[in-house]
């Protein structure tokens, strides 16, 4: 009984633990935002996604990380996970034209996550206007 309960144990551990590779572009640059990636990761079902993003446009701009989300190949859309107790920060960040923030946004994934990601950034906001960044590629292997 007890080497049964190890066995699921360990199963679940190790399914649980997977870990990929995400990569993305170096460094993203569009109309003077430009997003640098500082740590992208998947470990078992959440991508986490590390960035800083740099305002070089002449006004400030507003990431809203709620509307930000995820495109897999199949058309499906996943929105941003915002943890356990609902996203208890706040979901934007202000960026002052010519200063940087640091932008952190996690997602969860069922199942096996697909070879390529778009990230749509549809929360850009300069002079209270969208912008219309390009979709940000990710790709996803196994380690």
């Amino acid at each position: 009984m007890f080497a049964r309960i190890l066995a699921i144990a360990l199963f679940a551990f190790v399914v649980g633990c997977s870990s990929y590779r995400v990569e993305g572009p170096g460094t993203y640059s569009h109309d003077g935002v430009i997003i640098t990636p500082q740590q992208l990761e998947m470990r078992g079902s959440k991508l986490r996604l590390r960035f800083t993003f740099v305002n070089h446009t002449e006004h400030e701009i507003m990431v809203d990380r709620n509307q930000t989300q995820l495109v897999l190949p199949d058309g499906q859309v996943v929105g941003r996970f915002k943890g356990t107790f609902g996203g208890m920060t706040k979901g934007f960040h202000k960026i002052e034209a010519g200063m940087s923030h640091d932008v952190f946004m996690d997602f969860l994934l069922d199942g096996e996550p697909p070879e390529e990601l778009l990230l749509q950034l549809t929360g850009v906001v300069a002079d209270g206007k969208p912008m219309d960044l390009p979709d940000y590629k990710l790709t996803i292997e196994p380690e």
